[in-house]
């Protein structure tokens, strides 16, 4: 992510939980398989929940490139920059439609 300009030094992952959820209007997910997991734990929030690559007009999981080559992490940041650059707009929509 440095060589696209972008410090994570100060990310941290974070355990979801529902008081986590209920702070966003919008929850983008990389997979299938977690936006099912979301929507049926927290039924009343299922609407907010969308995988990342639906923005772009796509139906297609992003997988998490932990463990892999370098390689694999560069492809997953071109792939995720691609669709945010197409998606932007949506997500803009959809994150200032549901305030």
């Amino acid at each position: 992510m440095a060589q696209k300009g972008i410090d994570l030094s100060q990310h941290r992952s974070r355990r979801i939980d529902e008081n986590l959820l209920q702070q966003h209007g919008l929850i983008l997910v990389m997979e299938a398989g977690q936006k099912e997991a979301l929507q049926h734990v927290y039924l009343h929030l299922a609407e907010r929940v969308y995988m990342l690559s639906e923005m772009a007009g796509l139906e297609e999981d992003i997988r998490d490139p932990a463990g892999l080559r370098r390689q694999d992490f560069e492809a997953t940041a071109n792939k995720i920059e691609n669709i945010l650059q197409i998606g932007l707009p949506r997500i803009l929509l959809l994150a200032h439609a549901s305030r």
